[in-house]
């Protein structure tokens, strides 16, 4: 293990696997009272979410979180999402944080998160102080499910998107060309420098707009056939897609029948809610999901030096001497 935070940081090895577990017990106690606070708001207001990406497959494979995980994903169709977005505020307890797209105009990515506000990740460096400390805490992200559009309409909706995002990037404290392949690089310059003369706010209303189009364009068609036609008879698409997802993540499309029914699942004992079909949804995105990846592999995502994470619990003792 490599506890020199100073020469880790130096090193530029944010992702290296020399990292002690232990180091995590105060980010997966923080990742529980996420859980069980979104939980609490979500049954109070009779909202339906599902555990998501490495959360549910945590859930699944090990009745836990997943011992590398340091975040928590869930999702919600559109009106449970808007619902939660809107009674999230008045009823988070002080311990929890909303924090939204585009605050204080300035733009990390489309996912509204939940923080856990007695927590860091790290030393606070350039970006954190852009970002307020907010996007440096041990977070809840709520990704939104929405129907696209069917046919060409479809590529249309998803280079449409694409462009808001390249728009919301103008509103970066900086950007990192290195992380994208060199042909994309041209297209996100332009369109940054291009949503720089934008308003967050109006980039935001653009890209919601166009994410529930579908829904609207079905809404405003006259005699629509009852609900108990199929779905291709209403010409409604049999598939979800996560629009505020990250730029090259919104294109996989998840089957709508896999979120028919609900089941519970358990993670530290306690019961929370997904999908029915967590397994053709795991296979979708991991494949042999109950396999483990291999061991360089198992790393943090966001706590990139773990020697600097404090997290506190509920009654304000720290969880980790650092």
């Amino acid at each position: 293990m490599k506890n020199d935070t100073t020469e880790l940081r130096a090193s530029g090895e944010t992702t290296a696997p020399v990292w002690d577990p232990e180091l995590l017990k105060g980010i997966h106690y923080a990742q529980e009272q996420l859980l069980l606070e979104v939980d609490r708001i979500c049954k109070k207001h009779n909202i339906t979410y599902f555990l998501w990406a490495g959360t549910l497959l945590g859930a699944v494979r090990h009745g836990d979180f997943i011992p590398w995980d340091d975040d928590v994903d869930v999702a919600m169709k559109r009106d449970d999402f808007e619902t939660f977005l809107r009674v999230a505020p008045k009823e988070l307890l002080p311990a929890f944080q909303l924090v939204m797209p585009g605050e204080d105009d300035r733009f990390f990515d489309m996912i509204p998160k939940v923080n856990y506000v007695a927590s860091k990740l790290r030393q606070n460096d350039p970006d954190d102080e852009f970002y307020r400390g907010k996007h440096n805490k041990v977070s809840l992200d709520v990704f939104c499910l929405d129907a696209p559009m069917s046919g060409l309409r479809f590529k249309t909706q998803i280079l449409a998107l694409k462009r808001h995002y390249g728009h919301a990037m103008g509103h970066r404290r900086t950007l990192d060309f290195s992380k994208y392949p060199v042909w994309q690089r041209p297209f996100i310059r332009m369109f940054a420098k291009a949503g720089r003369r934008l308003s967050m706010a109006g980039i935001l209303e653009a890209q919601r707009a166009e994410s529930v189009k579908a829904s609207a364009r079905k809404a405003a068609s006259p005699g629509s056939a009852p609900d108990k036609t199929s779905r291709k008879a209403r010409g409604e698409s049999p598939y979800y897609c996560v629009f505020n997802e990250r730029i090259f993540f919104i294109y996989p499309r998840f089957k709508k029948e896999w979120f028919d029914r609900t089941e519970e699942y358990s993670i530290r004992g306690h019961k929370f809610t997904s999908m029915c079909s967590a397994d053709d949804y795991l296979r979708f995105v991991y494949g042999d999901y109950m396999t483990l990846p291999p061991e360089k592999d198992r790393v943090p995502s966001h706590a990139a030096y773990l020697p600097e994470v404090e997290v506190y619990d509920l009654e304000g003792n720290l969880l980790r001497e650092v």
